[in-house]
């Protein structure tokens, strides 16, 4: 999931603030009103993880230019959760 941290002025102690809520559970978000933040261990990493919110979200609106978007089942989104340390992933995903 990507959550949209609440809108912040720039170069204020807002949106420090605002971003904080969502940091420890995730390293990738919107900020409302300014664009996408990622987070990684290293530039690349956090460059990867933009590129995968960007596609994700092509995706999205597409799909709901074509009609609509098709979400599956949340017994099969644990299932898929659960296949993530078949591929190396080792935290699950954040669900929301």
């Amino acid at each position: 999931s990507i959550p949209i941290a609440e809108y912040a002025t720039p170069s204020t102690s807002e949106l420090p603030a605002a971003v904080r809520k969502y940091v420890k559970a995730h390293d990738g978000m919107l900020l409302a009103n300014h664009g996408a933040l990622t987070l990684g261990a290293d530039l690349f990493a956090a460059y990867y993880k933009l590129e995968t919110i960007e596609h994700f979200a092509k995706i999205s609106l597409v799909a709901r230019m074509l009609g609509r978007e098709n979400l599956i089942a949340r017994e099969e989104v644990d299932r898929l959760q659960g296949l993530r340390t078949n591929y190396g992933i080792k935290a699950p995903a954040p669900i929301g």
